[in-house]
């Protein structure tokens, strides 16, 4: 997916994030793509001081990595243990009506009864992300469908 947002590619094996003029941007065509990029990123801290990376599950900065990881507004005093994924500034995301509809957690017309969602990530997944501006929905071909800003 071809994002309007990028002025340039981390490298040529990651054309999903990209960097522009504010931040990462995190770009998905597929759910399942999208899952698994943001699991990645989450998983990849950014050393950007020294000692922000525990280095075994007895560390003290665990359990502040965690802390962090799972509620940084609550604890911008802890942003040292961010993850990649929590650097993320704009998302464009682009699924199909299925998993749009499983992603923010659409009831209406029974449709939360149609079965298990395809995978574990809801909008919810935005409180992690601190400095997240926009995420932008299209389509499965490419109409926008809107872009939420913060």
């Amino acid at each position: 997916m071809a994002s309007k947002c990028a002025l340039g590619q981390m490298s040529t094996n990651h054309h999903h994030l990209q960097v522009f003029d504010k931040g990462l941007c995190l770009t998905s065509n597929k759910f399942i793509d999208f899952s698994r990029r943001l699991s990645k990123l989450e998983g990849r801290s950014q050393i950007v001081e020294p000692n922000s990376v525990p280095l075994n599950a007895d560390d003290p900065g665990q359990l502040l990595l965690e802390a962090y990881r799972d509620a940084p507004k609550l604890y911008p005093e802890l942003k040292r243990y961010a993850a990649f994924s929590q650097g993320i500034r704009k998302i464009d995301i682009s699924f199909d009506f299925v998993n749009f509809y499983r992603f923010f957690k659409v009831t209406t017309g029974g449709f939360h009864e149609q079965g298990d969602p395809c995978g574990t990530y809801t909008y919810e997944v935005f409180e992690t992300m601190p400095h997240l501006n926009e995420v932008s929905c299209f389509e499965p071909f490419r109409a926008k469908i809107c872009t939420l800003t913060v």
